[in-house]
């Protein structure tokens, strides 16, 4: 039996970790870690299936508590959902002790990267250093285990994707060389929100790129392992444009705010010099290029947005959700070619909020619905041979295991992970779909995206440093 711990229980862990951990054989989680102020909260949550909280605060030694809290308990496993900022610090105390981690993304997000290039550069190093910090362990416990639940990677739709990209690149010889993707996380914030909450939040310095953005440059990462190594692919130039809250709050303005919302009142301490400085990106939109010597191997354009569609109609969230019980909705889309010889194109529109639709509506699967996800294959076919237009439906390719109403199809790639996690752990193997290993140039892109905001310059990087 794998005897884990949860650090970080908020609703996150709550609604992904620590029911498809509860559901898995082999597995158990064994105690929680939280701050101290949602001590009440998560006993409620829990009601009779009573576990031992460790609750921290500023002035606890936390981790001498937390090393004492987790021998007690005879940990094997952590698994790590705290806010970004923790990620490494949880982790690096989890390898000293010889615990296999899984760990939520981003890998780390440091405070003030949007505006201050050292602070950027610092998120790229933190990987470095964990990366480093995990291999020092592996010499005590060679078959230590880390995995970051970057859950798209564990999703039939893109484990399809990355297959045909392995077998059009096996045909041709051609890497991908233009992607697109774009993602809107549809969590509308009013100007007061902006600048008071914390979760997912724009207040740290640091915003959508290290939020959801991060799934995106590791796609890009990951759909490019079957070429980089052949394309010798060893630098990396970005672009980026951000969309800050002093001009968010120009576009989406009190105006428009007082005609949708006529019974609301008009907070006149609310104006752009208050988002003037400090503040992390509401959007944020990259040109990125991978390269290898003075050559581009993969032109990318991935643009993140936080301003678009919400299914938000009220003006205040009150006790709502906010994982996803503001009206959040999802639209995401991805483009690649392959030169003359292929494309995907890849597009989920969500239009109705989480846990409003059954799992056995015919039109679950139709544009705007839950689970809509669809992929077309153009191929050249005179060349490459199969089809020159193949069309793929979710229900094509995937069957919802977590039932009775929506639960969303990146729930159940979230729960495959962590299976894939326990197996990892219980066959002694280190490397699998999501390894830490893996996302060293999805860390240099989320990295470098942040050195260019921050610097509005354009930014050069090697993917790893020369000896």
């Amino acid at each position: 039996m794998v005897r884990v711990l949860i650090v970080g229980f908020g609703r996150h862990a709550q609604r992904i970790h620590y029911p498809a951990i509860s559901e898995l054989s082999g597995i158990e989680v064994v105690g929680v870690v939280d701050h101290q102020r949602h001590e009440e909260e998560i006993v409620d949550y829990l009601g009779k299936n009573r576990l031992p909280i460790l609750s921290i605060d500023q002035e606890t030694d936390q981790l001498q508590a937390l090393t004492d809290f987790a021998s007690e308990l005879r940990v094997d496993a952590v698994v790590i959902s705290t806010d970004p900022e923790s990620h490494t610090v949880y982790a690096k105390w989890a390898f000293g002790r010889g615990y296999h981690v899984l760990m939520d993304k981003p890998i780390h997000a440091e405070p003030g990267a949007a505006h201050d290039r050292k602070r950027a550069i610092k998120i790229h190093k933190a990987y470095v250093d964990l990366q480093n910090e995990l291999n020092r362990a592996r010499a005590e416990h060679p078959n230590l285990v880390c995995e970051v639940l970057t859950q798209r990677r564990f999703h039939p739709a893109f484990q399809l994707v990355k297959k045909t990209v392995a077998e059009i690149y096996a045909k041709t010889g051609c890497p991908i060389t233009y992607y697109y993707a774009f993602h809107n996380d549809g969590q509308w914030r009013t100007p007061l929100e902006i600048s008071s909450i914390d979760y997912h939040g724009f207040n740290h310095g640091y915003g959508k790129a290290s939020h959801s953005g991060y799934h995106f440059y590791d796609l890009l990462a990951w759909f490019s392992e079957d070429f980089s190594s052949d394309k010798k692919m060893d630098s990396i130039r970005v672009k980026a444009w951000p969309n800050f809250p002093s001009n968010y709050i120009t576009q989406v303005s009190h105006d428009v705010l007082e005609k949708v919302f006529p019974d609301s009142k008009k907070d006149t301490s609310i104006n752009a010099s208050l988002y003037s400085d400090g503040f992390g990106e509401i959007d944020v939109m990259s040109t990125i290029q991978l390269k290898s010597g003075s050559n581009v191997v993969t032109h990318a354009q991935i643009d993140l947005q936080h301003s678009g569609l919400s299914a938000r109609s009220w003006p205040t969230i009150g006790d709502r959700d906010l994982y996803k019980g503001n009206g959040r909705v999802r639209h995401e889309q991805h483009y690649m070619n392959f030169g003359p010889f292929a494309s995907i194109l890849l597009t989920s529109w969500q239009a109705v909020p989480f846990k409003q639709e059954s799992v056995d509506k015919k039109n679950i699967y139709k544009s705007g619905h839950e689970f809509n996800l669809d992929i077309t294959i153009f191929r050249n076919s005179e060349i490459i041979g199969g089809e020159r237009v193949e069309t793929y439906n979710l229900k094509d390719i995937y069957k919802p295991v977590l039932g009775d109403y929506s639960r969303g199809h990146q729930e159940d790639a979230r729960r495959d992970g962590i299976k894939e996690f326990l197996a990892l752990i219980n066959n002694g193997q280190t490397k699998g779909t999501s390894s830490l290993e893996s996302h060293r140039l999805s860390s240099l892109i989320m990295s470098s995206v942040y050195e260019s905001v921050s610097s509005s310059r354009e930014v050069n990087n090697m993917i790893r440093e020369k000896k």
